[in-house]
């Protein structure tokens, strides 16, 4: 087994195993390796290092994005996909929904809501060298890692470009976390366990690997920084996102739901 793969549970010996290609910090990747966790999938992760990750993404997937599962059932190239695998190997309470409001609710948290709190990991993979290289790198291959450390200023100056980092996108970017998480705050003011009724659903599982980059959980696929290794500014900001009903919620969904296997 390479560097840049982890095994998930085992397969029996008429079964191939599944691959799961992720960027390893991506919280679409965590949605995805958090589904098919849930579900006992039996799976290898491979992660890439994102100046890497659109050609392993076109190969195997035909997108320039990941997370992409490959079975031997065939190729889910989206994490709403891999959910929807998961669903049917093993979790039901992933299926999607058929209520609207919920269905709406989903896209939101995955679309608007993801990307923004994408670019909130900007705040602290841009802004120190030594605390991206470490969190970021996963179980990427060494030629990968090294490469990412020598361009990381390259890399960088894109990855400004890319998310559009500049102070009022990430002002933006704020205010749409900060909007989300009191619209699930709201939802919340009942008194109900979880968004969408009284058990674990997929729109709950969207909404903790989408507010991760927000509230740093310590159980997440891949280590992530604690708010003491960050600026002052951003880590009080993941304290106050902790604090908030909402990222209280997401922390408890990643302390009592968040199964994982055991690394073989």
């Amino acid at each position: 087994m390479g560097p840049n793969r982890r095994d998930v549970s085992s397969p029996s010996p008429s079964q191939r195993r599944a691959r799961l290609y992720t960027i390893p910090i991506s919280h679409y990747g965590e949605r995805a390796r958090w589904a098919l966790e849930r579900a006992g999938v039996s799976f290898e992760e491979v992660h890439v290092l994102q100046m890497f990750s659109w050609i392993a993404a076109k190969r195997r997937g035909g997108k320039k994005t990941l997370p992409v599962l490959v079975t031997s059932d065939g190729v889910y190239n989206d994490s709403a996909l891999i959910v929807d695998y998961a669903a049917e190997h093993g979790a039901p309470e992933l299926r999607a929904s058929r209520v609207p409001e919920h269905v709406e609710l989903e896209a939101e948290i995955v679309g608007p809501f993801g990307v923004e709190s994408r670019r909130i990991v900007y705040e602290w993979v841009g802004r120190s060298r030594s605390v991206a290289l470490r969190t970021n790198a996963g179980w990427a291959p060494a030629w990968q890692r090294i490469a990412f450390a020598a361009l990381f200023p390259v890399g960088q100056r894109i990855l400004t470009r890319y998310l559009d980092a500049k102070p009022e996108a990430m002002a933006a970017a704020r205010a749409v976390v900060d909007r989300t998480f009191d619209r699930v705050g709201e939802m919340l003011g009942d008194g109900r366990r979880f968004l969408c009724g009284d058990a674990f659903s997929r729109v709950d599982l969207a909404f903790a690997s989408m507010a991760a980059p927000c509230i740093l959980p310590t159980t997440y696929g891949v280590p992530l920084p604690s708010p003491g290794e960050l600026p002052a500014d951003v880590a009080a900001r993941v304290l106050a996102w902790r604090a908030h009903t909402a990222g209280a919620f997401a922390l408890r969904l990643y302390a009592e739901e968040r199964r994982k296997t055991p690394v073989t």
